[in-house]
């Protein structure tokens, strides 16, 4: 029995060894794709699935905005807290990003957001009186 000078003895079998599970593996990846049970990674299709993936309430959180003291208990401007605001910056991407297709131009919480960041989220009462516009003087639409 001749050997085969290049390659030591009991290598051919460790070859096609390696071969067989690096086969099996691409199958049973092949077959675990195919399985319907698999999660699924997609974005919610709805503005309101959105706002349930992401815990946050945009129609509440305008009534919450509006209602909020322009003014501090001791006198200063007040500030928005910080989850109010990153609140105010999920609304935007939700319901006033161009690309999707349920964007509305009002309310505009993109633009709202945008006033407050300009403000250093400090409120005023101008400022809310701008917020008001922007968030809740609608042009009623007809369904």
């Amino acid at each position: 029995m001749k050997r085969n000078a290049t390659l030591p003895p009991g290598r051919p079998a460790a070859l096609s060894m390696a071969f067989i599970f690096s086969h099996t593996g691409l199958v049973a990846a092949q077959e675990s794709t195919n399985n319907q049970d698999l999660v699924n990674e997609r974005l919610p299709y709805s503005a309101r699935h959105m706002e349930q993936m992401w815990k946050v309430d945009c129609a509440q959180l305008i009534t919450t905005l509006l209602q909020w003291p322009a003014v501090s208990q001791n006198g200063d401007s007040a500030t928005l807290p910080h989850s109010l605001s990153t609140q105010l910056n999920l609304c935007g991407y939700i319901h006033n990003d161009p690309g999707r297709r349920f964007f509305l131009h009002c309310p505009d919480y993109r633009g709202a957001y945008q006033l407050l960041e300009a403000q250093q989220f400090k409120l005023s009462e101008a400022l809310l009186a701008e917020l008001t516009e922007k968030l809740s003087d609608c042009p009623q639409t007809e369904k």
